[in-house]
């Protein structure tokens, strides 16, 4: 009997935790919800290609509908395409007359649920794209050297599922789907002599930028969540803080300790205010998280939540910081109709850098500076090199003007990305939209939204052809992909 009763036991187990993964199968697979990825997705779609976007968090958008809602531009006149179409279609949301998208001036400053709201409009209109959230990667399919599928835990219900694809975008801030895969990457910053850029290291380390969460802040009495004490909270962590205010006369909590200014609906962008000795970047103790597991990631996310609510409540309570300075910043609080359901903190970290998958060419600073014609442009890119501190301040560096890794290096206006930074060396059937090739210093200009996403439309254009046309996204027709985006609004070259 007991050996019966086993036998059920053993059975009934196999029949969830040991059954085969459902699988689903698309035309182009994406792994990111960012807007790399939904760039690409939608441009997919609208050319014929059945798509599945999984994003592992429970959100689309990234950091655009994660708190990043002050967009910056490297230069309007050179952007084109989807991304000209999200910012007038947000501008839609707020437009009383409610003209169509195409005849809107592009918002560029709003609410983070608006821009969730508008991409997932853009992604259903299509009726060609799946989306799932909240989908983990575990593994990868290799057929040779090609990728042909991936393995995903769907979170809510703990279950695995398969997904098969002709072709596949990294679109995550991570590069996680294409370091599975074997692509190489490099994290960290170079030497100078690597690549011959002036603003190089003399020896190369793998340190990041600091991240921040990009919160969603308010002065409003009736939609603002006070900040209580955090677990944890540590106020002599916030002594070289107490020592800046006081010997700045520092009055003004924004902008002057957090970078908020513009405001939608009396809601604001909350950036680290890198000008300040300790705001809310923060360095040095999220070095692993590039190649860390999601819950390693988990970790360091909860690491910041502390440190950022215990920086909020040390500025409106603690005795060191001057009242006029204490009661301005209690006048703050985070956002009430916004991130429900992540304690209104945004639901990811504002990653600036992580993993650079090495791909066919490699973008650095003269890419940006110097050399900026490429006869494979898929976009154009000309925000300023900017890296924001790798490692914090400390009673050591106050003497410094500005912190260590801090640079800001003008680009040329419309400068030419070229889509091999796109197709990751070692590695077919795969495109990488979010985590190009390139150095630290070039990374450092290609890393803003509106880049993102026109590397987006890009990888979604060329997956199709790639797709359609039966050939490894490294061989797509560079001319047909260069067509076909002109076609969708593309600007290719200033």
């Amino acid at each position: 009997m007991k050996i019966l009763l086993a036998a059920v036991l053993i059975a009934v187990v196999c029949s969830t935790a040991c059954a085969e993964p459902e699988t689903t199968e698309a035309d182009v697979v994406i792994l990111g919800g960012s807007p790399s990825g939904l760039a690409a997705a939608v441009q997919a779609a609208r050319l014929g290609a059945s798509v599945i976007v999984v994003e592992p968090s429970g959100h689309i958008g990234g950091l655009m509908s994660g708190g990043l809602t002050r967009t910056d531009f490297g230069d309007r006149n050179s952007t084109g395409g989807i991304p000209v179409e999200v910012f007038r279609r947000i501008a839609v949301h707020y437009d009383s007359e409610k003209k169509p998208w195409p005849q809107q001036p592009m918002k560029v400053f709003f609410e983070p649920h608006v821009a969730e709201k508008v991409l997932w409009g853009m992604v259903n209109e299509t009726g060609r794209v799946k989306v799932i959230v909240s989908g983990q990667l575990v593994d990868v399919e290799l057929k040779g050297n090609t990728l042909t599928g991936m393995t995903i835990r769907l979170v809510s219900s703990d279950k695995m599922q398969r997904i098969r694809g002709k072709v596949f975008i990294d679109a995550t801030y991570e590069g996680d789907l294409a370091a599975r895969a074997g692509a190489p990457f490099k994290v960290g910053r170079e030497a100078r002599s690597e690549f011959n850029e002036p603003h190089g290291l003399e020896v190369a380390d793998k340190l990041l930028q600091a991240y921040c969460f990009r919160l969603c802040v308010t002065d409003d009495p009736d939609n603002r969540v006070p900040i209580d004490k955090p677990t944890g909270y540590v106020p002599e962590e916030f002594e070289l803080l107490s020592d800046y205010v006081r010997t700045k006369k520092i009055k003004r909590f924004a902008p002057d300790c957090l970078f908020a200014r513009e405001m939608v609906n009396r809601k604001a962008d909350g950036n680290a205010q890198w000008r300040c000795w300790v705001s809310t970047d923060w360095a040095g103790f999220h070095t692993d998280y590039p190649e860390g597991s999601y819950s390693r990631r988990e970790e360091i996310y909860e690491e910041y939540k502390r440190r950022t609510l215990g920086w909020f409540y040390f500025l409106q309570h603690d005795p060191s910081v001057p009242e006029l300075l204490r009661k301005d910043a209690l006048r703050w609080g985070l956002a009430k109709d916004e991130f429900a359901d992540t304690d209104h903190l945004p639901f990811m970290l504002y990653v600036r850098e992580a993993r650079r998958i090495m791909g066919e060419y490699v973008f650095s600073e003269l890419d940006a500076t110097r050399n900026t014609t490429k006869s494979d442009s898929i976009g154009c890119g000309g925000y300023h090199i900017d890296s924001h501190h790798v490692t914090d301040y400390n009673r050591n560096n106050l003497h410094l003007e500005i912190p260590v890794g801090n640079l800001r290096v003008a680009a040329v206006k419309g400068y030419q990305i070229p889509y091999r930074i796109l197709v990751p060396q070692k590695v077919e059937g795969l495109l990488v939209s979010l985590c190009v090739s390139s150095t630290h210093l070039g990374y450092c200009s290609l890393r803003m939204e509106p880049e993102y996403m026109k590397m987006g439309q890009a990888a979604g254009a060329a997956a199709y052809l790639a797709s359609r046309n039966g050939v490894a996204p490294r061989n797509v027709d560079v001319q047909q992909l260069q067509d076909t985006l002109r076609k969708a609004g593309a600007i290719l070259e200033k």
